[in-house]
């Protein structure tokens, strides 16, 4: 078997006839989304509260929140390198934006997944900056860069298993850069990559786009080939004002998506 790492937080393990799994770090992600909190010297002082959900009832009860729900991600299907048990306590039903949130985990340590929990720690929810928290597969950014049509049903938000959607209908091959290949039954190739919402160092492709003489035109770095095209048409709308659908296309062929990572020009 063969490991591709494209970050602390994503992997991907290749066995020797192609087939592949994908793995998302358990405490990596716990990490880039959550805030250990200060109440984990309290609860220490409890050894009675070993499970998540004995601890989200003594805090609840302290504090006058709620508990929302426990889920358990062995329960469903996901990317994750772990087993977690985790519960919700809240000010409030919504508790994804709700004033107060705390999340509650307990680690599978090993053996049988009904038993066997780390002693439960405390992590503060802090609203959209912690919701890939919440996002336990990974996802799939392609385009077929001739007619930039997407192959939807790899990205999460429409499907609970995006590679298995993936492998379903392509013929998917995992490069050693981590940049992935899916070939379709009619032969048609995309070019993507893997990501995940909670990857601050994603193994996205970057782009950025130059002008005819190869100057940046003042754009940022893109993750996505769809974000550096809208970027070409804001700069011809801000440099040439009004312009026919014709005039429009001319001045597109001044630009150049250019991928930083290959150190390549794309199509504009």
């Amino acid at each position: 078997m063969k490991n591709v790492k494209l970050s602390e937080l994503l992997s991907f393990h290749i066995y020797d006839d192609g087939d592949f799994y994908p793995e998302i770090n358990t405490k990596e992600l716990i990490k880039n989304t959550l805030v250990e909190s200060p109440l984990n010297d309290w609860i220490k002082l409890h050894d009675e509260w070993h499970w998540d959900h004995e601890a989200a009832e003594k805090i609840a009860k302290h504090f006058g929140l709620k508990v929302i729900g426990q889920e358990n991600t062995y329960n469903y299907e996901n990317d994750l390198s772990d087993i977690m048990q985790y519960s919700i306590v809240s000010s409030d039903e919504d508790w994804v934006y709700a004033d107060k949130t705390f999340i509650i985990i307990s680690m599978h340590q090993g053996g049988d997944a009904r038993g066997n929990y780390s002693k439960a720690v405390i992590y503060e929810w802090h609203g959209e900056d912690s919701l890939s928290f919440l996002d336990h597969s990974i996802g799939y950014y392609f385009r077929d860069i001739e007619d930039n049509e997407a192959i939807q049903e790899a990205e999460p938000g429409h499907s609970d298993n995006p590679t298995y959607e993936l492998n379903k209908e392509h013929k998917v091959i995992i490069e050693d850069s981590g940049q992935v290949l899916a070939i379709d039954k009619e032969g048609n190739e995309y070019v993507g990559h893997a990501y995940h919402g909670a990857d601050q160092f994603s193994s996205c492709k970057k782009y950025v786009v130059l002008d005819w003489a190869g100057n940046n035109v003042g754009s940022p770095e893109f993750n996505h080939y769809d974000d550096a095209s809208d970027w070409i048409t804001e700069t011809i709308d801000r440099v040439y004002g009004d312009l026919s659908d014709d005039e429009h296309d001319e001045h597109r062929q001044e630009y150049v998506i250019h991928d930083i990572t290959s150190d390549e020009d794309i199509a504009g």
